[in-house]
């Protein structure tokens, strides 16, 4: 201990914290003249380890090994019973395979019990849950347009828009692009600033039967002309705020249009009539989003339309949480396609932040002043507001957060405040399309660590 002089802590043994004790006569007889006695365990109000297992040889009168065996000893503040019931079965299942086949190596006996090879591979997989699987995005938004047309779709500081607002602007835009040469199959690339007339703007590429390329405004150019160049996108949708920034498209000559969104309300004499245009069914693309290249090239990650309708229609946003969503993510981040289409494809209503927020106070007033219900942040966002405002996010129906581990203690402070709140672990890769698993929480949870949850819809998730 001297020598190692590890972190110290009265609640544990400074050096381990399992201990293994073979021979420990915990079954062995006493043998004394004139006495015949028994040996069994003295019940223990305190554990000395996490763990300790105490192991002998039971012989037979004739002095033959007849078995092994012994006791499992754990701390309650770490293991509940039904845990240390788990490790002492899979003990067992390790020693019955060695025995019938001493000649394996270690690492290649199984752990696992049947029950629990079952439990992970098909219980928790059994996900399957019916959503609409042949149907396109603007499809289903549409369906939402004749369902609930005055209904708000998006509400931002600009003002409010309807569905039926949305889709006829949308639908404005998507003539203007067919009638530029956008065609099935083919992808525009959107560099819009976060408003509504970016939703317009994506929904319009996929009404046209096109893909859509987010580009992020404050990416270096030469990322830009690599997303470009990969994706072939031959209009890039933009703005005015945006459009100044933009100005190396014009070199070389033969690079990709420049369209202004901004000109749909005085530029374009298009119907507001839904476009009949065959984009491929569920299985085409619908965006194509590129990766960080923190390991190398960016690489784009397609999407399909089934794709986002079967995370926006997942049963975990139907409980009545999500009825005003917030998006405040670049649309070059995958959290966007949640925040965008899970709300749109159920007739609920988007809450877009202005652009360039940056701080807790900012979004705190789009929250309260806009009556969000649900929101996603960053898991070091999301810890910053527990800090500095959680009754902000107590406010809402739930919280999800994600992007890296998240703070169980940001977690319980929320929680706490006892406001109902749910707060959710959402955690996946963008090639799952946003989420792959989810943990809800309305119990403060046990540590600092919070776990990734269970698979989502139609979703299988296997640990290797």
């Amino acid at each position: 201990v001297e020598v190692v002089n590890p972190a110290r802590s009265h609640t544990r043994h400074p050096l381990f914290q399992v201990a293994l004790a073979f021979g420990a006569g915990v079954s062995r007889a006493v043998e004394l003249s004139g006495l015949r006695g028994s040996a069994g365990m003295v019940p223990t109000a305190v554990a000395k380890f996490d763990l300790g297992l105490y192991l002998d040889e039971v012989r037979t009168r004739e002095g033959e090994v007849h078995s092994i065996s012994g006791v499992l000893e754990y701390a309650t503040n770490l293991f509940d019973r039904s845990t240390a019931e788990a490790l002492a079965a899979r003990l067992v299942t390790v020693l019955r395979q060695a025995v019938r086949n001493p000649e394996r190596r270690l690492s290649t006996l199984d752990l696992l019990t049947a029950e629990e090879r079952r439990r992970l591979l098909v219980e928790y997989n059994d996900t399957a849950a019916p959503y609409p699987a042949d149907k396109c995005v603007h499809e289903l938004f549409e369906e939402q347009v004749r369902r609930v047309p005055n209904a708000v779709a998006v509400a931002s500081d600009e003002g409010n828009l309807t569905y039926a607002e949305l889709n006829a602007r949308a639908n404005r835009l998507a003539h203007h692009l067919i009638g530029l040469g956008v065609r099935p199959g083919g992808t525009v690339a959107v560099a819009v600033e976060r408003s509504p007339q970016l939703i317009v703007g994506v929904l319009a590429v996929l009404k046209a039967g096109a893909a859509y390329v987010p580009l992020g405004i404050d990416h270096p150019a030469a990322r830009v002309r690599l997303v470009l160049e990969a994706t072939q996108a031959a209009v890039v949708l933009t703005d005015k705020a945006v459009a100044p920034t933009l100005d190396f498209l014009a070199t070389p000559p033969g690079g990709p249009l420049a369209v202004a969104i901004d000109d749909a309300d005085t530029g374009w004499d298009t119907p507001v009539d839904n476009p009949v245009i065959d984009c491929g069914g569920a299985a085409a693309l619908a965006y194509v989003m590129f990766t960080s290249g923190s390991t190398g090239r960016p690489k784009g990650v397609a999407t399909t339309h089934r794709n986002i309708v079967e995370l926006a229609r997942d049963r975990s946003w139907s409980g009545g949480e999500h009825t005003r969503v917030l998006m405040h993510s670049n649309i070059a981040f995958d959290a966007s396609t949640f925040e965008l289409w899970a709300p749109l494809l159920s007739g609920n209503t988007v809450v877009v932040a202005p652009p360039g927020l940056t701080d807790v106070a900012q979004l705190s007033r789009v929250i309260t002043e806009h009556e969000v219900t649900a929101a996603w942040l960053t898991a070091s966002l999301f810890a910053l507001f527990a800090d500095e405002a959680p009754e902000v996010l107590a406010s809402l129906r739930e919280i999800s957060c994600g992007g890296e581990a998240v703070s169980g203690i940001a977690v319980r402070r929320v929680i706490e405040l006892g406001t109902g709140t749910v707060v959710s672990n959402s955690y996946g890769p963008t090639e799952t399309t946003t989420f792959a698993l989810r943990r809800r929480m309305t119990q403060p949870p046990i540590g600092s660590s919070v776990p990734i949850g269970v698979p989502l819809a139609n979703t299988r998730v296997y640990v290797l």
